[in-house]
């Protein structure tokens, strides 16, 4: 693994280890949108659909309203074989988002 790779991957997990701290210990911290969106794609990356779910959750409270997010939602959904949910949701963040490819790579 690449060096930089190797630092990505631990700045993720570091993300990740806080967050599975606030969830054991019934806190609640801030993440900005990067910070939720590499949690939950983290998850999602370990296969922990669940605790993805749970980082969805809580980023669409911290950041009410904020689009890419459905992005994740999608990815959750396909994650959890909901295929139909999975692309309606994915449409309309295309709606949004027409010219990102990313969602197409789901």
């Amino acid at each position: 693994m690449a060096k930089g790779k190797r630092r990505n991957h631990a700045e993720i997990q570091e993300k990740l280890d806080v967050f599975d701290k606030m969830i054991e210990e019934g806190e609640e911290y801030y993440f900005d949108t990067d910070d939720m969106s590499r949690i939950i794609v983290g998850y999602l990356i370990n296969d922990e659909i669940e605790e993805a779910q749970v980082a969805y959750e809580y980023a669409r409270k911290l950041h009410p309203g904020t689009t890419i997010f459905l992005f994740h939602e999608g990815m959750i959904l396909n994650h959890l074989d909901r295929n139909e949910e999975a692309i309606e949701v994915l449409n309309r963040a295309a709606l949004i988002y027409p010219t990102d490819y990313n969602i197409y790579n789901v």
